[in-house]
């Protein structure tokens, strides 16, 4: 399950440990309490209140970035700009996967 961590700029999965049996969450992609504006590799992107993530058909993650006014997709291998513009009131909630196409 994929979160968007709005408050801490982040993207965190969630998911089951057998060696905790528990559940456990991590960070996936972006710098805790760091916003920003970065594409790159997971460990490098920044992300700026993201509110929301869909899947698309190819198994990237659609991820509204509200602050940064972008709608941005995200790979095992990188996080780019897909387009611009002003988002309001937009509400995209999904789990997904994060997995190489």
């Amino acid at each position: 399950l994929l979160v968007s961590d709005t408050g801490n700029n982040v993207i965190r999965q969630v998911y089951y440990s057998a060696d905790l049996e528990d559940y456990a969450v991590t960070t996936l992609a972006g710098t805790p309490m760091t916003p920003g504006f970065a594409n790159g590799s997971l460990n490098e992107a920044l992300f700026n209140s993201p509110v929301g993530l869909a899947q698309d058909i190819f198994d990237g993650v659609l991820v509204v970035d509200l602050a940064n006014n972008a709608l941005r997709r995200s790979l095992p291998c990188a996080t780019r700009l897909l387009a611009r513009s002003i988002f309001r009131r937009i509400c995209l909630v999904s789990c997904s996967r994060f997995s190489p196409r």
